[in-house]
């Protein structure tokens, strides 16, 4: 789903061929992924389009920097502990990845750093950090947050813990992990995957060469800790009256704003500048009488 430059040899991208043939309204395509199971929905992929029933708020964009995999420099990534957030890098060359189970993928100086503010070490049987989800409280775990064009998109703990095993053995791994590779231009590279992309809704806009993340309606719902871990911390995390299993964060959500509206085969994105007004980009197709999107649903279950 990436550009061509990436493909083994030289095809034309899947969605820019189905844009060109008629098959799509616009060269561009959008993912959810639920972070808990329901027995329902677990992920959608939709081609041409995106789902406004699956976010809130709106679209914050980011210029595609290598046009191999969806590329682009974020302003920075940080960890805050209380009212002490640290930086840990900035202007960095991050890629959206669906096929990356991690939260997080960087260099490893720079993920060292992090997982050490998270008290993690490495556990070579398994190949993941751990941390100590036992005795240590949930509080005492730091919020990470990458910023992207100015807007912060934040990670809760039980965003980026995942939690394993059973009651006589659970073990809880960071999914913040390193990764040693450098994109064609020689830089460094960080990955956003699958736990992130949970929590943000994502567009891919081959047409203007983009990246967009708005907030997932899932972002507050969370996997209920079994009670025996993380001590001292299970008033900080409410049952939900709403969802079966899961809890409500408290954490600020990313501000952001969107409008929405379709005009015969033009689609309106308005996006939330950093001074907090929408810029305007209007998406125009040549196509007409073509389909609006072509939708995909995961089958419900455990992921």
């Amino acid at each position: 789903m990436g550009y061509q430059s990436i493909t083994s040899g030289g095809e034309e991208p899947l969605i820019w061929a189905m844009y060109r043939l008629g098959q799509l309204s616009l060269p561009l395509f959008g993912f959810w992924f639920g972070p808990v199971s329901t027995g329902s929905d677990t992920g959608e992929l939709i081609l041409g389009g995106y789902d406004t029933t699956k976010y809130t708020g709106c679209f914050t964009y980011a210029t595609v920097a290598v046009k191999g995999f969806w590329e682009f420099v974020a302003d920075s990534i940080g960890v805050t502990v209380g009212s002490t957030t640290t930086t840990i890098a900035s202007a960095i060359n991050a890629i959206l990845d669906t096929g990356t189970t991690a939260a997080i993928l960087g260099p490893a100086i720079y993920v060292n750093a992090i997982n050490s503010i998270l008290g993690a070490t490495w556990n070579s049987t398994f190949g993941w950090y751990t941390v100590n989800c036992q005795t240590k409280p949930l509080s005492a775990f730091p919020n990470i947050t990458i910023i992207i064009s100015g807007v912060p998109f934040t990670l809760t703990p039980l965003m980026y813990i995942q939690i394993a095993g059973g009651p006589s053995n659970y073990i809880c791994y960071s999914v913040i992990s390193t990764i040693s590779q450098n994109d064609a231009n020689s830089n460094p590279i960080w990955i956003l995957g699958d736990f992130f992309l949970r929590r943000f809704y994502s567009v891919f806009d081959m047409q203007n060469n983009r990246i967009g993340l708005a907030l997932s309606t899932s972002y507050s719902t969370i996997q209920t800790p079994p009670s025996t871990l993380f001590q001292s911390t299970t008033t900080l995390f409410p049952p939900s009256s709403t969802t079966t299993n899961t809890v409500t964060t408290t954490v600020a959500l990313p501000a952001q704003c969107f409008n929405y509206t379709t005009i015969n085969d033009t689609t309106r994105l308005t996006t939330a500048g950093a001074n907090g007004v929408c810029d305007s980009t209007v998406f125009s197709s040549t196509s007409t009488n073509v389909p609006t999107f072509v939708r995909f649903v995961s089958p419900g279950g455990t992921r």
